[in-house]
């Protein structure tokens, strides 16, 4: 028996998701979304990317996922993608956000 866990590793700079990765390193680690959210600290949105794939950055990662819109981002062949093109229906919400972190964790089960 074994325990599992859930984190959300977010960051406003570079750096910070490394940081949490070197204290809690996922054995899987997604990204779902790369947008101006976060971009106060960033130039463009390559840099969010950038940042936010600190997170594929330890070697006890062994399963590597991305929303398929991002794929663009990268040509890391150990990535593989998922998609939010069957959303669950009803859904008690509309904010795509909320879509998007279902759709991950569904991934991730």
């Amino acid at each position: 028996h074994y325990a599992k866990h859930i984190f959300e590793m977010v960051m406003t700079k570079k750096g910070h998701i490394e940081k949490l990765v070197e204290i809690a390193p996922p054995d899987l680690a997604l990204i779902n979304n790369v947008s101006y959210v976060h971009i106060e600290n960033f130039v463009n949105l390559e840099g969010i990317w950038e940042a936010k794939s600190e997170i594929f950055s330890s070697k006890k990662t062994k399963i590597k996922l991305i929303h398929e819109s991002l794929l663009s981002y990268t040509k890391d062949p150990s990535i593989e993608t998922f998609s939010t093109k069957k959303v669950p229906n009803p859904l008690p919400f509309h904010e795509e956000q909320f879509v998007w972190d279902i759709m991950a964790a569904r991934a991730v089960a």
